[in-house]
């Protein structure tokens, strides 16, 4: 039970983050914020629970830790412009929010073709967990694995899972051109460098 309610919360986080990026959601293009214009960016996180950024400098300000960027990308895949940052809770009644409300970072890597394939790196304090993933071995490390079939309406996905230092990564990629699962697997180790 525990399992499959992480694994409806992830996978409504990726909706949410998928469409507040679709329907343009707060934005700064500036390389780095006053502490007062990061501190509105926050408590618009917290009234909203998600808004979108454009700078690594700026997402980690807002998120209180480092965002991590993988060192290896297959030839043509690139970070795209958008960083979502969401909160747990956020939008919740002042008496239904939980005592904890994470923040998650997540950014996104595509190529310019269809076929491509996609990766989406989420990075939270949360401890997650996959639901239905298998234990493995993945560059020396225990990960959580999971691996979904391709079906008409969606790719090949693998999700991958590890916690270090107290961030949760979890990377998803839909499997595509150059993106097969050991691609995907280099990409994770990267980024746990």
């Amino acid at each position: 039970m525990k399992a499959t309610g992480l694994c409806l919360l992830a996978g409504g986080l990726i909706v949410v983050s998928l469409a507040l990026a679709a329907c343009n959601g707060a934005s700064t293009t500036e390389p780095g914020l006053s502490d007062e214009e990061i501190a509105a960016l926050k408590a618009e996180l917290g009234e909203k629970g998600g808004l979108n950024v454009a700078t690594l400098a700026v997402a980690e300000a807002i998120a209180g830790f480092a965002v991590a960027v993988p060192s290896y990308l297959p030839e043509g895949f690139n970070r795209q412009e958008n960083i979502m940052i969401t909160q747990l809770g956020a939008r919740l009644p002042e008496d239904m929010k939980p005592s904890y409300q994470p923040i998650t970072v997540q950014t996104f890597y595509s190529t310019e073709g269809d076929d491509g394939g996609m990766i989406i790196i989420d990075q939270t304090p949360a401890e997650m967990e996959l639901g239905g993933g298998q234990s493995a071995e993945i560059c020396g490390r225990q990960v959580e694995r999971k691996y979904t079939e391709a079906d008409p309406q969606s790719g090949a996905k693998l999700s991958l899972l590890a916690r270090q230092d107290g961030i949760t990564y979890i990377i998803t990629a839909i499997l595509g051109g150059p993106l097969d699962e050991a691609a995907v697997e280099a990409i994770f180790c990267s980024l746990l460098d």
